[in-house]
């Protein structure tokens, strides 16, 4: 087995190597205005296929494919000059020369945006791509990546504590949404199916873009991406032409909900042939402060009357002095961002990234405002210290050859240590479990032009993780050893996630401008795992000798795209897959009076997805660059922007937890006294998930811009019961959602005031945990479920859970740009101090929360 995946890997690497022996084509060289000056790093695109898609290097000159289509055109832009466009046999006549004029008229163009693991463009893209720019990014001061991520078009975030937020897309979460940063694939094998808050170890303000593809990704990113990928772009260091740039960032900012202190330090320095950039970034937040002004019929929830505290030893139930700052919120957290970029020369880079992120304990706030019994059930509940750690080669060459016109080779090892620390109120013994996984990965992309308008991407993948658990008791107050006996959250002896896969994507534009696209992949698993003979469990012979799962998915697409001047549509099928991880597979866990336990014959749960939209858009006559410097210089967005998608998906085998037995055939297990009911995920029948989006965009003039979306989405499972196996609804399903924004720009000034809403989800919405028959009738339990009723007010009419209510919530952003080097920010969220909690959330959003920020950034040399 070892020797077989060294071959695949050592072919994979073989064929880059080939694909980077360049056939010498034309040298391109693009100079400005007739002064004959390089313009280094100017984009350029063939037309109308794009085809070629890259950028002059430091002295403005691009070798060009040597099998380059005759008939196509170059389109060459560079900021502050007009387009350039010509065809080959006039770049021949003129000896591969491109003179592109000052621009000193009117700016019509829109620029392209490049995404994706093959840095596609978006409009070649047959899924539906949101993408979120830094300057967004800044304008809204998020306090961490969770909050960047609920601006963005369709993402719904759902928080458990102030230290963290788990994106929702189209009905799915956590582990079936795969998060990558900077082409790096961040889901790891402990990724769980509930509510996962590891987005936040992305530094928010080290942000170049967010994009998010919404609907099935596995054809090029593999496992987990079943209802979407979210893709960190960090920002880059740049190249300068001949001569070397060093420069400083200053920032801070300071927000009133969370009394959330923010410091911010960068230094960048580049030349022709080397950049680097390190950004720096402290963040202190305290106790998160809730609204005050809370629906009617609810008038206390979500009050903390009282918290636990520590005191002689003893636990003390204490009176909360303003019961809206909910208490044990707060954390810090520190990041950290180096990329250096080194320019090889002919068409050759290469990129070394360094990632670090370290919090303070992250106290799980849902946990700690938990009710038992009439009484608060934990005096701790604390994430942490937390950590991540990233470093990464990636290479890229621009080169045509028989293999490919791109390709790039990524290696990257991430390290990351997840810790627990609980404990019961009046419990003796605090409990911790430490967990690190090390995670090695390696990608090959590579992206070829055929002849007749098609295109063939390609890759490889191929990844291992390695999973050590850690437990054991500790003395309340901390003063005397660790005690021996606590159950680890995974094998006790290690286990280990390895993974190989290879993608096919192909498509034909034809001249009339429908693109058909078809595309394939292969992916093959193994799990392994060993428990220990001290584990609380006592363990058949096998899994002590170590027990393995191995899995092989085979995966298509396929999709057509019809464009016009003024509109696009397409229809999409996908499939998608998520192989079972460790934690899904056997994982050993106490919750809410139950217990998981492994399943070993677990299977991964696959998906077929179909999806069909429109976009329609009318442009703005042409306006002068003065005008519309404040969209920034891609020129003026469209008039007019419509576009409406509607999605179903069939989920086979999905994974779901249920009753279950232990290997002798026990369903419960004792633990400390409590009875705990066994539970383990299982390979359920099916479920659907299905749903409409609309977004308007409206350009009203030069200065004033209007945006609106709105979201729909249901889902269900076929899940077994006692007198049969019925239709009730799939969790993570949140109910109607949306967002407005008006925005006014003006030279240096940009005021944006946005409003956000819910609708109610009903009770009979949420997802069923367990089926009872009583009588003639059935009893649907909905506790226990990711969707966390319990987490919602109390009805004073049924004295039962409600569900979670409508909201709306209204908020303005101000920045001034006083200079090239100040900036000044200005924040006012939830105006109206009104109190709602998202969808299966355990903590409150801020209530009425001022925000400023100040960014100094040094002029350039």
């Amino acid at each position: 087995m070892i020797i077989d995946k060294r071959y695949r890997i050592g072919s994979w690497l073989l064929l880059w190597a080939l694909s980077i022996s360049a056939q010498e084509g034309p040298l391109l060289s693009v100079y400005g205005n007739d002064d004959y000056q390089p313009l280094a790093f100017a984009s350029v695109i063939s037309l109308p296929d794009s085809n070629i898609q890259t950028i002059t290097d430091a002295q403005g000159q691009l070798r060009l494919p040597e099998n380059w289509e005759g008939d196509d055109q170059l389109l060459v832009s560079y900021l502050g000059y007009e387009d350039g466009q010509a065809s080959r046999a006039e770049l021949a006549a003129s000896d591969y020369i491109i003179t592109l004029g000052e621009q000193t008229g009117e700016w019509t163009n829109i620029a392209p945006v490049v995404i994706g693991r093959r840095k596609q463009l978006s409009r070649e893209l047959s899924q539906s791509v949101q993408l979120l720019e830094e300057s967004a990014i800044q304008l809204s001061m998020p306090a961490n990546s969770a909050d960047v991520l609920a601006e963005v078009g369709g993402v719904y975030v759902q928080k458990s504590q102030q230290g963290g937020g788990s994106p929702i897309l189209r009905g799915f979460e956590a582990n079936r949404i795969l998060l990558v940063v900077d082409g790096v694939r961040m889901n790891n094998a402990i990724y769980r199916n509930g509510h996962l808050q590891n987005a936040i170890t992305i530094d928010a303000n080290a942000l170049e873009s967010i994009e998010v593809v919404s609907g099935p990704g596995s054809l090029e990113y593999g496992s987990d991406a079943v209802g979407g990928v979210v893709h960190f772009r960090t920002r880059q260091p740049d190249f300068q032409q001949g001569f070397s740039i060093q420069r400083l960032q200053v920032a801070t900012q300071y927000g009133t909900a969370a009394k959330h202190r923010q410091l911010r330090l960068g230094f960048e320095a580049s030349g022709s042939k080397f950049a680097s950039l390190t950004l720096l970034s402290l963040n202190r937040f305290g106790d998160l402060r809730a609204g005050e002004n809370r629906p009617k019929p609810f008038p206390n929830f979500g009050l903390r009357p009282f918290f636990v505290a520590r005191i002689n030893g003893q636990d003390s139930l204490v009176s909360n002095a303003a019961p809206n700052r909910q208490l044990f919120s707060g954390y810090d957290q520190l990041d950290i961002l180096h990329k250096q970029r080194y320019d090889l020369g002919n068409s050759w880079e290469a990129q070394l990234n360094f990632q670090y992120s370290i919090s303070s304990d992250i106290p799980r706030y849902d946990n700690l405002i938990e009710v038992r019994d009439g009484q608060l059930r934990w005096a701790e509940w604390d994430y942490g210290p937390q950590t991540r750690l990233l470093s990464s080669l990636r290479l890229e060459n621009r080169n045509s050859s028989f293999f490919a016109d791109y390709s790039s080779l990524i290696i990257a090892r991430q390290s990351v240590q997840e810790d627990r620390r609980e404990r019961r109120i009046d419990d003796p013994l605090r409990a911790i479990s430490e967990v690190d996984v090390e995670q090695w990965t390696v990608q090959l992309d590579f992206d070829k032009s055929l002849k007749l308008g098609q295109r063939l991407g390609y890759g490889f993948d191929a990844r291992t993780d390695i999973v050590e658990a850690l437990a054991f008791w500790q003395d309340a107050d901390r003063e005397r050893a660790p005690y021996a006996g606590a159950a680890t959250r995974y094998p006790s002896q290690g286990s280990r996630l390895s993974s190989i896969g290879g993608y096919a994507d192909y498509r034909l534009k034809t001249p009339n401008q429908w693109t058909f696209g078809a595309g394939v992949r292969f992916n093959q698993q193994w799990l392994r795992a060993a428990f220990g003979v001290n584990d609380p469990v006592e363990w058949p012979a096998t899994y002590l000798q170590g027990v393995e799962n191995n899995q092989t998915s085979l995966t298509g697409t396929a999709s057509i795209q019809k464009e016009t001047p003024h509109s696009r549509w397409h229809l999409l099928w996908a499939q998608a897959f998520r192989a079972p991880n460790i934690d899904d597979w056997v994982k050993f866990r106490e919750r809410n009076g139950r217990i998981q336990v492994p399943n070993l014959d677990l299977r991964p749960e696959r998906s077929n997805s179909l999806e069909v939209a429109w976009n329609f858009s009318t442009y703005l006559p042409a306006v002068s660059r003065q005008a519309s410097a404040q969209y920034g210089d891609v020129g003026p967005p469209p008039h007019w922007t419509i576009e409406a998608v509607a999605y179903f998906s069939w989920l086979q085998d999905a994974i779901i937890r249920t009753d279950f037995q232990l290997p002798d055939g026990s369903n419960f297990f004792l633990s400390r006294g409590d009875t705990l009911l066994v539970q383990a995920n299982v390979n359920a029948e099916r479920a659907q998930v299905y749903g409409f989006d609309l977004s308007i965009n409206r350009t009203i003039n030069q200065f004033w811009s209007f945006q609106t979306e709105a979201h729909w989405l249901r889902g269900r499972r076929f899940q077994a019961g006692p007198t049969g196996s019925l239709w009730l609804p799939q969790d993570h399903i949140p109910p109607a959602y949306g967002r407005s924004r008006l925005r006014y720009a003006t030279g240096p000034f940009l005021a944006e005031l946005n409003a956000r809403y819910q609708l109610r989800k009903e009770l009979e919405d949420y997802a069923v945990s367990e089926i009872s028959l009583v009588g003639d009738g059935l009893i649907f339990d909905r506790s226990g479920t990711s969707d966390n009723l319990e987490l919602t007010p109390i009805d004073p009419d049924t004295e039962t859970y409600s569900g979670a209510y409508g909201w709306w919530t209204l908020g303005l952003n101000l920045e001034f740009r006083a200079s090239e080097q100040w900036t000044f920010r200005l924040g006012f969220d939830n105006i109206f101090d009104r109190h709602y909690r998202t969808f299966g959330s355990g903590i409150s959003a801020p209530g009425r929360d001022f925000r400023i920020g100040l960014s100094w950034r040094q002029a350039e040399e």
